[in-house]
């Protein structure tokens, strides 16, 4: 371009009307690349704003675009390429990628409620928790001295509910729904999705945007999720985020 722009100018294309002309080209490609950068970037969170800033609806949106999925599907299948015979070793029946969240690329994608369940899970009820290694990330974010024990108080109700869940054998992503009938474990779980919505929000009321900060900043990039087979659905990524009601 700059090469093309050097020759036209070394013509003789001094009068006002090619001068018009030539700013006029200028603007035209100028408008035509910046139309096609917007393009490109849409499926994608391409903003200044920061990864805990979105709402849910834009996360859920963002994450289920059919397009955007699959280019994240296709990069991760690339850059984690493995020999046709080692796949075969490693995976009996074959499964089609359909769409990767990896925290450390994306993690305005994960919603609120999956990083909360990490913190929570990981932060208070394991006994081996990570406490030592997100404290930085705890300070960083404006979180207070006390976090982990005030986070306690907020989270009780939850926090039981995962450890019963854990000793049933339950995976605590599961929704009510992913479970047909009234059993015992779909009780559970809708409890324990109840409970996670709650514990979130009364959370945030008391950490503040800290809180977020926190798990976007912090818990999100090391988090990676691959989906298989069938595309996401949001109506079930909105009935985590809404606490299954």
């Amino acid at each position: 371009m700059h090469r093309a722009m050097t020759r036209w100018r070394d013509r003789d294309l001094g009068g006002p009307m090619y001068r018009s002309l030539f700013v006029f080209f200028i603007h035209v490609v100028m408008l035509s690349a910046a139309l096609q950068a917007q393009e490109t970037t849409r499926p994608s969170i391409a903003t200044t704003r920061h990864a805990w800033d979105l709402s849910d609806e834009e996360r859920i949106a963002a994450r289920t675009n059919p397009g955007a999925a699959k280019a994240r599907a296709d990069e991760y299948l690339e850059s984690h390429s493995l020999p046709q015979s080692t796949r075969a070793k490693v995976l009996s029946v074959p499964r089609k990628l359909v769409s990767v969240v990896d925290g450390g690329k994306t993690p305005e994608l994960f919603l609120p409620a999956e990083l909360f369940e990490m913190v929570v899970t990981l932060g208070l009820v394991s006994e081996d928790n990570w406490r030592d290694v997100w404290d930085p990330g705890v300070k960083a974010a404006g979180l207070p001295p006390d976090f982990w024990r005030r986070l306690e108080r907020t989270t009780a109700a939850y926090a039981a509910d995962l450890r019963a869940a854990q000793q049933a054998g339950l995976k605590t992503r599961e929704l009510p729904e992913d479970r047909g009938g009234s059993d015992v474990a779909h009780a559970l779980l809708a409890q324990l999705c109840h409970d996670r919505a709650d514990a979130l929000s009364a959370s945030r009321a008391a950490f503040g945007v800290a809180l977020d900060t926190f798990m976007y900043r912090t818990i999100a990039p090391g988090h990676l999720v691959t989906i298989f087979d069938d595309p996401e659905e949001p109506a079930r990524l909105r009935s985590m985020a809404r606490g299954c009601r």
